[in-house]
Order: structure tokens, then C-alpha cells, then sequence
């Protein structure tokens, strides 16, 4: 029988995430970039040392959430709920902490959310108004559809967006880059977004190396690096050849990841947002799968599959059910992943108390949630 781990006080369980980072801090090298036109899409790697565990989860409509409070860096069981919402959208995403704690996803009406780590760009946050970065993106997923509605609600995001960065996408077209520069949120749109790509270093530093490249004119081999200007140059030389008719925007998409991923890519994504499907490879069965929303019957509870399941193609018959058992294995095992090993009693401890609270967060609950400082909209009230 599972037995209730020991509770820990924010201050602690922070002290000793903080000590465990500084110990050994896993390599991370994201690359995420948007294709417009008229088959839109978006392509995201993970590259990570260790092995990073993970679902692809899809998510039903209709059900109340409520957020989880973060306290630099780790989340605080906390009696007062300060935002709640309910999910309008169904969407597919990937699990990073575990469900709703996402690295990225697409919601039914085609709107891309993903994310990339700026690594010492990150910043602390106190208990208030607001979720985590991770369940921002699907408290995203659940209420918006569009590129604009997305950025006309980023008050509940913490200062300094944990370091991470975004890049957003919508079925009309429309990409956003988003940052927290200078104190405030900060978006690059339109035609001011040269380059709608996002790696490991601000979006303004890395899209100023591609004209120093000699692919741009330049007299500097950037490209050649594997470090976020090498890759950011690497994803905007491919960005501007011809589409191949034969492989499809999705083969596009994974030959420009393949240019970019390093020894320790742990997945690739690619959303085929006009297409409602998202397919995917992963370092431990590295086959073309993906789950479409027009296969997927629309029902109530919430389905999962193992991001690195066997098999390949259409994945939609190899559903399971979401567990709460499985939301605490995968937790317990992304949060060492993340942050590095774990051999302290006392860490092992708080990490199993992390696990804990993030597998029993009250997400599924299909009934009006408790009184709440705020709840956000739905798309028709805006």
C-alpha cells in the first residue's frame, strides 16, 4: 500500500531542490520553430541527459482545474486557490512534471503552445496570483484558441516566467515569441518575429548572430556550433529551402529537428496544426507515431499513452486510461530527471513529497471548483 510521505515546509523542500540543482544540474538543449503558410506547423525537441519519462496525454473539455501554487521553483500545498478555469478545448500534450505539468501541447482549435529553457534567465517567485510556467501552458490549451487571446491574458504567468521562453502558434497563421525582458512580459510578433524560433538563449540575442553567419552574408560559421546560436542559425537556413512536396510539412519538420538534435534527444514533436494531428519520435522507440483529434472519441475521462510506447502510425486504438498511479510514477521519476540524482534521505523524501502533491492536484474533478480569487473567462465571454 502506498503510504502518505512526510510533510515538508516550502523553505525546505526549496533549500533542498536549490542544493540538488547546484550539485548536478542536467544539460538541456531545446529547439522549437513555427512553419506558416499554407500548412502550418510546428516542430519542438527535447535533448536531455538523463533519460527523460514522460505521456502523451489527451485532455477532455468540460473540466474544472485549479492551480497549483509554486514558491521558488517547487510547488506549496496551499489551502487558497487563486485561479480556476474550465477547459473548453481538448488538447494533446506532453507531459514534463506530470498531467497538466506540460512541456508543450496543441488544443483542438489548433492553437501550439511550447517552450524552451533560458537556463540563467530563470527568477524565484512568492506565493500569489498566478501558475507555474509548466501548467501555464495548459491552463492555455484549455481556454484559448488563438494567438491574440493567448497574449491578451498573461497576467497570471510569474515574473520572470521561471526561465523559460514560449513560442506560440494558431491555425491562421499567427506566431508569438514570448519573453520576460526588462522587468515585464514581452512579445515578438508579426514581422518584428524575422524568425520564429526559439532555443536556449533570448530570442533577440540569438536572431541578431544569423546576418554575423556566412549562410547570411556574414564571415562567421555560427552554424556549425551545437549551442543555441548554432542551432538557431542551423533552423533558419533550413527554414528558407524549398518545401519538398514528396515528404509532407511533418517530414519537413523532423528533417529540420534531425539537423539540430544532439546525442541525448529525448523527443521530437511535430503539430500539424491545420491537419488536427501530432505525431512524434522518442529516443527509446524512435518510429513515427501520433494521435489525431478527429480519431480520438470525444469522452469524458482523460487518456494517456507512455511517450515511448511501441508500435507506430496512428496510436488512437492504444489509449489507456489516465491513472492517478501513473501521474505520481511519472512525477517521482521527472523530478530527479530535471533537477539531477537524488541520494540524500532527506531529498529522496521531498522529491517523494513533490511527486505526491502534483499526482493528487484536484484536476479532475468535473463539478465547480471551491471559491477562487479568480477564474478566467471562456472564449465566449471575451
Amino acid at each position: 500500500m502506498y503510504s502518505s510521505p512526510p510533510t515538508f515546509t516550502s523553505r525546505a523542500l526549496t533549500t533542498i531542490v536549490l542544493l540538488l540543482a547546484l550539485a548536478s544540474s542536467p544539460t538541456e538543449a531545446c529547439t522549437v520553430f513555427a512553419l506558416v503558410g499554407d500548412v502550418p506547423c510546428v516542430g519542438a525537441h527535447l535533448d536531455w541527459e538523463p533519460w527523460f519519462p514522460g505521456d502523451v496525454i489527451v485532455n477532455p473539455s468540460g473540466v474544472w482545474k485549479t492551480a497549483l501554487l509554486w514558491q521558488e521553483g517547487v510547488p506549496v500545498d496551499e489551502d487558497t486557490t487563486v485561479l480556476a478555469w474550465a477547459s473548453s478545448y481538448r488538447s494533446i500534450t506532453f507531459t514534463c512534471y506530470g498531467r497538466d505539468f506540460v512541456e508543450g501541447g496543441m488544443n483542438e482549435a489548433g492553437l501550439v503552445v511550447e517552450q524552451a529553457n533560458l537556463g540563467s534567465s530563470g527568477s524565484t517567485r512568492t506565493i500569489g496570483r498566478g501558475v507555474s510556467c509548466a501548467q501555464w501552458i495548459q491552463y492555455q490549451l484549455d481556454t484559448a484558441a488563438t494567438v491574440e487571446e493567448v497574449l491578451s491574458q498573461l497576467d497570471d504567468l510569474p515574473e520572470g516566467f521561471e526561465g523559460w521562453h514560449y513560442l506560440i502558434a494558431d491555425r491562421l497563421g499567427a506566431v508569438a515569441v514570448l519573453e520576460f525582458c526588462d522587468g515585464r512580459a514581452r512579445a515578438y510578433t508579426g514581422e518584428e518575429l524575422s524568425y520564429p524560433i526559439i532555443t536556449n538563449t533570448e530570442w533577440t540575442k540569438a536572431a541578431s548572430t544569423v546576418p554575423l553567419d556566412r549562410r547570411f552574408g556574414g564571415t562567421a560559421d555560427i552554424a556549425a556550433g551545437d549551442d543555441s546560436y548554432g542551432r538557431f542559425v542551423r533552423v533558419a537556413e533550413a527554414m528558407r529551402e524549398r518545401p519538398n512536396a514528396e515528404e509532407g510539412a511533418a517530414g519537413r519538420v523532423f528533417r529540420i529537428l534531425d539537423t539540430v538534435s544532439l546525442g541525448d534527444t529525448q523527443r521530437r514533436v511535430a503539430y500539424d496544426i491545420a491537419g488536427g494531428r501530432v505525431y512524434w519520435r522518442s529516443a527509446l522507440n524512435p518510429e513515427l507515431r501520433w494521435l489525431d483529434f478527429s480519431g480520438i472519441e470525444e469522452r469524458e475521462c482523460i487518456l494517456r499513452i507512455n511517450v515511448d510506447s511501441p508500435g507506430s502510425g496512428c496510436l488512437d486504438r492504444n489509449l489507456a486510461t489516465y491513472s492517478e498511479a501513473r501521474n505520481r510514477e511519472i512525477a517521482a521519476a521527472a523530478w530527479p530527471a530535471a533537477h539531477g540524482p537524488v541520494t540524500e534521505q532527506s531529498s529522496v523524501r521531498s522529491v517523494h513529497a513533490i511527486a505526491e502533491m502534483i499526482a493528487l492536484h484536484p484536476t479532475a474533478d468535473r463539478t465547480e471548483p471551491r471559491a477562487t480569487n479568480q477564474s478566467r473567462p471562456g472564449p465566449g465571454s471575451r
